[in-house]
């Protein structure tokens, strides 16, 4: 029987395709688990940024209600009756007000997310600002109330809280909301930058993604589509052009040269040879391929 001459493997189209889609699968996966947890990052930096802007605002409003608490005393001072009372009334509620955002700073900057301690070290400070203003509020409030209570008595806790809700108090407040400002602005370059390098990281990852895996596989597909195609239209023994591709070939030289010639060559004693030598070790079928070659290298269509 004769023997058959192995070619060299070659990828197939299907071991191509698979390994195509395992790594395409790969890189969309890393892309994906890229942008998912930049998306989760920043998310997380955005919600903070605005937390930051949040307590920005309360921290202005804590500047306000300490003016609002100095006007109501002196204004409660100078009015009597029902006038008083109200004015003794918007007292109270700006120095609860104040008591309690004060107590959501405070956490807010004491908490180890806040990490500034310029921001802890102000806030302990105010700490025994807001105590005392709060307290002399409410000590004039319950006296400005007495009816046994003088005039002058008044006036003077009247001044000292305005004394308290001032100067050195409002330096800090405003020390607190600068403090604030400078942090949220930080928290926002940062995510400008963390958004700038997440978004060349992910370039960078698809320009590897085409370099390292999609351009070694677009050559290897190319490898087994012009195999395929040597295959489908050439002899495997002499590696000439196959009945069909000759005639396809010969059309289009004809339609490019208006006319074409053509030589048949007859191999004389062709059965002698395969039945002395057969196909095996290739003995046989080796003056047929130097019949080709010869043919091939001398005689190429259209010369």
């Amino acid at each position: 029987m004769a023997a058959v001459t192995t070619p060299p493997r070659t990828p197939s189209a299907y071991g191509v395709y698979r390994r195509v889609t395992v790594r395409y699968s790969l890189a969309v996966g890393l892309i994906a688990v890229l942008v998912l947890g930049s998306g989760m990052l920043l998310g997380g930096l955005a919600t903070r940024h605005a937390r930051d802007s949040e307590v920005t605002a309360t921290a202005s409003k804590q500047r306000k209600l300490a003016l609002d608490i100095a006007l109501a005393a002196r204004d409660a001072a100078e009015e009597t009756g029902s006038e008083r009372a109200k004015q003794i009334v918007l007292l109270g509620e700006a120095s609860d007000a104040l008591e309690a955002q004060h107590r959501v700073l405070r956490d807010a900057a004491m908490s180890d997310a806040s990490g500034n301690d310029d921001l802890r070290l102000i806030y302990q400070y105010l700490d025994s600002g807001v105590a005392g203003l709060v307290s002399v509020a409410r000590d004039f409030a319950r006296d400005a109330a007495s009816p046994d209570t003088s005039d002058s008595a008044v006036n003077a806790e009247a001044r000292e809280v305005e004394r308290q809700a001032g100067g050195s108090f409002q330096s800090r407040l405003e020390r607190a909301v600068r403090l604030h400002i400078a942090a949220g602005a930080a928290a926002g370059q940062t995510i400008i930058d963390l958004n700038l390098a997440l978004t060349l990281a992910i370039l960078a990852l698809l320009a590897l993604t085409v370099q390292l895996i999609f351009r070694p596989l677009a050559l290897e597909l190319s490898a087994v589509t012009t195999r395929l195609s040597d295959e489908a239209s050439t002899d495997p023994l002499t590696g000439l052009l196959n009945r069909r591709a000759f005639r396809a070939a010969l059309d289009r030289r004809a339609a490019e040269a208006g006319s074409v010639g053509l030589m048949m060559i007859d191999l004389d004693w062709f059965k002698l040879v395969n039945d002395s030598d057969g196909h095996a070790g290739g003995r046989g079928d080796a003056p047929f391929e130097r019949a080709a070659d010869f043919g091939d290298r001398r005689c190429r269509l259209g010369r």
